[in-house]
C-alpha cells in the first residue's frame, strides 16, 4: 500500500545567535589510559558493550575486552575476513562475516552458527522478545534467539541507511528506488510480512529511531518525526528549517539533535518540536560513533572527537590523526584507538554514567486477535513453529498461545489449590510443548509461574525440558524460581532433582554472566549433600565440572 508523507509542515528559521560554547583545556588526547598490541589488523569496528567491547581481528579471532584494555577473551570464528560483530539483548555477541551468523554469549561461548544464503551487508537488529533481523543482501532475515530461522524476505537494492525498528516493533526498510526525487520505504511486521511501501515527500538524508517512532532529515531542509498510528505510517509533526541544511539526527532521550552541513548541532523537544539551543560550527564531517548518557553526548568523526553537555555548551573539541575507521567510543566514555601497527589505545574522553541504549525502547508488536479459524490452525502449532516464512500465521500462532499461558497462569494464581483437572493438565503439557518451540523470551512468565507453584512432577518435568531448549533468561528470572523451589520443597522425586540440574547448566552456559555461574555453581553444590543419593549427586557432579569449564 502506497502512503505519501503528510506535506504540510511549519517554517524555522534560525537566526539567531548560537550558544556560546566553551572548550576546555583540554584540546588534544592527552595521556593514554592504556595500550595493548594484538596478534594482528582489526578487521571490524570497536563494538561498546557494557564489559567494555568487542572486536574481530586477522587470525579470525573475535575478542572481548574489559574497560582497562585486558583480554577477557578470544573465541575463534572459523573464517577469515572483515565483517561485523555487534552486542546486544544482555551483552550475547553476534558476528557476521560474509554469510556467517554466529552468536556468543558474555563468556565467548559460541551458542549457535548458520549460514545465510546471501552476504550480510550491516549489523544484526534485535527486535521484540530476543528475536533477531539480519539484512542480508537483497534479503531480509529473522532469527530467534536460539537460532532458528523465523522468515526470509527478498526485497529490492537498499541504501545505505540502516534497518530500524518502529515504535509499534515493526521495521522499515529504505529502498533504493526513488520516485521523482522521494525515497520509498518498506514497512515489514517482525514476522516477516510487507504492511506497506511508504513514498516520502522528498530524499531522506539521515534517519534514526526515537521513543515516538522515527526522525527524518530530509534533502529539502524538514525535520519529521513519523510513527505508525493505527497500523499506517504518518508523520506526527514536520518542520521546515532555513538556511540550513541537514547532515544527520540523533535521538537524545526526549529530545532529537541534529547535525547540520556547516558545522553546527540544533537541540529541540520531540514533543513540542521547538528548538532549545544551537551551537557554533564544531565539525562538518559525518558523525561515525555517538554515546549518551542523561547530561552529555560523546561524538566522534573521522578527525575530532568532541563532548557536547545537555545545555549546549561544548566541553572538548579534540583533533585526532590517523584516525581509523575501525575506532571507536566505549558505554563509559573511552576513545579507542586503532593503528596500522596492530596496536590499540584507550584514551578517556568523559566520564559515561547510564548511556542511554537504542534498544531499550524496543516495542511489543501489536498482535492480531484471536480468530475462530485459528483453533485447527493452533492444533499443528509444534509443526508450524519449526516452519520457516509463516509470516501472520505466526503471529496469530503466538495470540493463541499468549491466551493459554494466562489461562495457565490463572489457574494459579486466582484459584486457592491450582486445579489439576485433566483438562488443565491437557492444556499445560500443550502450551508448554508448544511455547518451547519459539525460541524467544516470550514464555518466561509461564515458566516461572510452574515452577513456582506447580505440585505435579510430570508438567514441572516438561517445563525443565523447555527450558532446556530455549536457556534464554536474560534478568535471572528462571534461575531465582528454580532456586526457591528447591528451597521450599522437600519431597523432589530423584528423576526431577538430576532434570533440574540440567535446567541449572543449560541456563548457565546460554546466558553465560559470572553471575549466573556463581548462581547455578552454588545450587549444584547443594545436591553434592550426603542426604542426596548417589546418583542426583553424580548427576550435580557432572553438571559442575560443565559449568567450571564454561568459565575457562
Amino acid at each position: 500500500m502506497n502512503k505519501t508523507l503528510c506535506k504540510q509542515f511549519f517554517t524555522l528559521i534560525l537566526f539567531f545567535p548560537s550558544i556560546g560554547f566553551v572548550f576546555s583545556q583540554s584540546t588534544v588526547l592527552g595521556t593514554k589510559s592504556w595500550q595493548t598490541v594484538l596478534s594482528g589488523n582489526v578487521l571490524s569496528k570497536i563494538e561498546p558493550s557494557s564489559y567494555g567491547f568487542v572486536v574481530i581481528t586477522e587470525g579470525r579471532l573475535l575478542n572481548a575486552f574489559s574497560e582497562n584494555g585486558q583480554i577477557l577473551w578470544q573465541r575463534n570464528l572459523g573464517q577469515k575476513g572483515s565483517g561485523f560483530c555487534v552486542s546486544m539483548n544482555g551483552d550475547f555477541v553476534y558476528t557476521a562475516i560474509d554469510k556467517k551468523l554466529s552468536l556468543f554469549n558474555t563468556s565467548g561461548i559460541a551458542l549457535w552458527t548458520i549460514e545465510t544464503k546471501t552476504p550480510i551487508v550491516e549489523k544484526p537488529l534485535p527486535g521484540w522478545d530476543g528475536r533477531l533481523f539480519v539484512r542480508e543482501k537483497n534479503a531480509i532475515s529473522s532469527y530467534t534467539i536460539n537460532g532458528l530461522l523465523r522468515f526470509r524476505l527478498e526485497v529490492s537494492d537498499g541504501l545505505d541507511f540502516p534497518l530500524v525498528s518502529l515504535n509499534d516493533g515493526s521495521l522499515l526498510y529504505v529502498q533504493k528506488k526513488n520516485l521523482n526525487g522521494k525515497s520509498t520505504a518498506l514497512r515489514i511486521s517482525p514476522f516477516g510480512a510487507i504492511l506497506e511501501e511508504i513514498i516520502f515527500v522528498d530524499t531522506i538524508r539521515s534517519l534514526t529511531e526515537s521513543k515516538n517512532g522515527l526522525v527524518l532529515g530530509l534533502e529539502n531542509g524538514n525535520l519529521a518525526v513519523c510513527h505508525v498510528v493505527d497500523n499506517l505510517f504518518d508523520t506526527k509533526w514536520s518542520i521546515k528549517i532555513e538556511n540550513k541544511r541537514i547532515l544527520d539526527v540523533f535521538s537524545w532521550e526526549n529530545n532529537i539533535l541534529v547535525q547540520f552541513s556547516d558545522g553546527s548541532f540544533a537541540l529541540f523537544d520531540e514533543e513540542s518540536k521547538e528548538e532549545i539551543w544551537q551551537t557554533g560550527s564544531i565539525t562538518k564531517e559525518k558523525i561515525e560513533d555517538a554515546i549518551f548518557d542523561m547530561e552529555k553526548g560523546i561524538f566522534r568523526s573521522f578527525s575530532r572527537i568532541f563532548v557536547i553537555n545537555k545545555d549546549g555548551s561544548v566541553e572538548k573539541n579534540i583533533q585526532v590523526q590517523n584516525n581509523s575507521r575501525f575506532s571507536g567510543l566505549t558505554e563509559s566514555g573511552f576513545f579507542v584507538e586503532v593503528k596500522d601497527d596492530w596496536s590499540i589505545s584507550a584514551y578517556r574522553i568523559a566520564l559515561v554514567e547510564n548511556r542511554l541504549h537504542r534498544q531499550s525502547g524496543i516495542k511489543t508488536y501489536p498482535l492480531p486477535p484471536i480468530k475462530a479459524s485459528s483453533a485447527e490452525l493452533y492444533k499443528n502449532a509444534p509443526t508450524l513453529f519449526q516452519s520457516i516464512n509463516l509470516f501472520e500465521t505466526e503471529a496469530e500462532l503466538i495470540s493463541r498461545l499468549r491466551l493459554d499461558i494466562k489461562t495457565v497462569q490463572n489457574s494459579y494464581f486466582f484459584m486457592e489449590k491450582p486445579s489439576q483437572s485433566f483438562e488443565m493438565l491437557a492444556l499445560k503439557i500443550k502450551t508448554i510443548q508448544n511455547a518451547a518451540y519459539l525460541g524467544t523470551g516470550e514464555p518466561m512468565s509461564l515458566y516461572e509461574s510452574i515452577l513456582d507453584r506447580e505440585s505435579d512432577e510430570s508438567i514441572l518435568f516438561q517445563c525443565l525440558r523447555a527450558i532446556q531448549k530455549n536457556a534464554y533468561d536474560y534478568d535471572m528470572r528462571l534461575l531465582l524460581a528454580t532456586e526457591k523451589r528447591l528451597v521450599q520443597r522437600n519431597q523432589i522425586s530423584d528423576t526431577l532433582l538430576e532434570e533440574y540440574c540440567y535446567t541449572i547448566t543449560e541456563i548457565c552456559r546460554f546466558m553465560g554472566r559470572k553471575t549466573f555461574m556463581r548462581k547455578g555453581k552454588d545450587l549444584l553444590f547443594s545436591f553434592l549433600d550426603a542426604k542426596y543419593k548417589m546418583t542426583v549427586q553424580e548427576t550435580a557432579r557432572e553438571c559442575l565440572e560443565k559449568i567450571i569449564a564454561f568459565e575457562k
